[in-house]
């Protein structure tokens, strides 16, 4: 069980299963969730309580690359809630399904390169419906050409 302090002071208790359960939903969708606040506005230790890790602990996801807080003109960091997301889905790999620091980079790169197959897909479907739109429009008047030409 995490405890995470909430409103009011109140404890809140989430089991791994609750945890496994918010981020399991689609984990390949780490980078482009856009449903996510990406507006910096937790300091380090308000993120650390609300993933429940240490500060530390998000300090070497940072410079691991896991992830890339905001910083202020201070230089403090400012996570968002897309952010707080992404540390929960790796504190889940982690966590709940044993993966190691370099599993975790492993399969954060596969996200990564998943999201911009996909992102591809959806740029050539795309064109795909333009081409076949103006095939079909061009096909048209090659047909009425045609036409003309054989009577």
């Amino acid at each position: 069980m995490r405890s995470l302090l909430g409103s009011g002071g109140k404890n809140l208790e989430l089991s791994r299963k609750a945890r496994h359960f918010m981020v399991r939903e689609t984990f390949w969708e780490i980078y482009e969730d856009e449903t996510l606040d990406v507006e910096p506005r937790y300091v380090i230790s308000v993120a650390a309580r609300i993933v429940g890790v240490h500060a530390q602990t998000l300090r070497t996801y940072e410079r691991l690359g896991f992830v890339d807080p905001a910083r202020t003109r201070g230089n403090f960091r400012l996570y968002s809630e897309r952010d707080i997301r992404r540390v929960n889905k790796i504190i889940m790999l982690i966590e709940d399904l044993g993966v190691n620091l370099a599993g975790v980079e492993v399969i954060l790169r596969m996200a990564a390169q998943v999201t911009d197959l996909r992102l591809q897909l959806q740029e050539l479907r795309a064109m795909r419906t333009v081409s076949y739109t103006h095939l079909r429009a061009h096909e048209t008047e090659a047909d009425l050409v045609c036409r003309l030409l054989l009577e």
